[in-house]
């Protein structure tokens, strides 16, 4: 199995803009943070949808977002408050990810601007705060597997990122392990922390996809991860439950 995953195991874009006086639900911290890889081939999504709708979360970050969870987005949360950040459908019969849409919503705060890194399944939304003023950078990524890349590869995105003087909250499917070497050095590059340092393991992969998969070994591999500006911290995550992915996701309450 380790064989198969390559990862060592050694335990230690759609505008959607509001006026600041007239949103009903500006936010501040504690934020509320959903994060799923939904499995791009994933055939009811239903799930991840009712729980993305009961979570009321303020930041939502999806990865292999199928096109009838995101069309279905779209019609039904957008027009509750959820301001819709995404790529264009991105659809790779050869590369094992298959559909990889991301898609990043937030409510409760005023979309300035929104763009994916040159050649990196990596979507930034930057954004200011209806209540507080304060501005955000989330960023949600999908990164390649440990095995097929050098460190050169975090140093990209790294250097394509670059800077920024508000609050990050950076989450995704990492495909990577957080004692990992390139791991420890990708947060280094980036200048933020493990949001999940100390939340326990929350091992994310793999999940049976659905509730009828012939597969129920545990999940064990903790590679979809959360990293903030040292600034915030993580006050509280929870594992969601399998929600027909082969990823399980989480919730995490972001507070200074």
């Amino acid at each position: 199995m380790l064989f198969l995953t390559g990862l060592p195991l050694c335990y230690p874009l759609v505008s959607h803009w509001h006026s600041a006086q007239d949103h009903p639900n500006p936010v501040t911290l504690p934020l509320k943070v959903m994060h799923q890889n939904c499995w791009g081939e994933n055939p009811d999504t239903d799930a991840i949808f009712d729980h993305i709708q009961e979570s009321q979360a303020d930041v939502v970050m999806l990865q292999e977002c199928p096109p009838k969870l995101y069309w279905r987005i779209r019609k039904e949360l957008c027009p509750q408050g959820y301001a819709l950040s995404s790529d264009f459908e991105n659809y790779d019969p050869r590369h094992h990810h298959r559909y990889n849409r991301l898609v990043i919503l937030t409510k409760g705060f005023k979309v300035l601007k929104r763009y994916k890194l040159k050649d990196h399944p990596v979507l930034v939304i930057y954004g200011r705060s209806f209540k507080t003023g304060e501005r955000y950078r989330f960023v949600n990524v999908h990164l390649e597997r440990c095995y097929n890349v050098t460190e050169e590869y975090y140093q990209g995105i790294a250097n394509q990122l670059g800077n920024f003087d508000g609050k990050t909250i950076l989450s995704g499917d990492f495909n990577l392990v957080p004692w990992s070497h390139y791991y420890l050095k990708f947060c280094q590059m980036l200048g933020l922390k493990d949001g999940l340092k100390g939340c326990g393991l929350i091992a994310s992969f793999p999940a049976p996809r659905n509730a009828k998969a012939g597969y129920k070994a545990p999940a064990f591999l903790p590679i979809d991860r959360l990293l903030l500006t040292p600034g915030i911290r993580t006050q509280r995550v929870d594992r969601l439950p399998c929600l027909g992915s082969d990823h399980y996701g989480f919730i995490a309450q972001i507070a200074s």
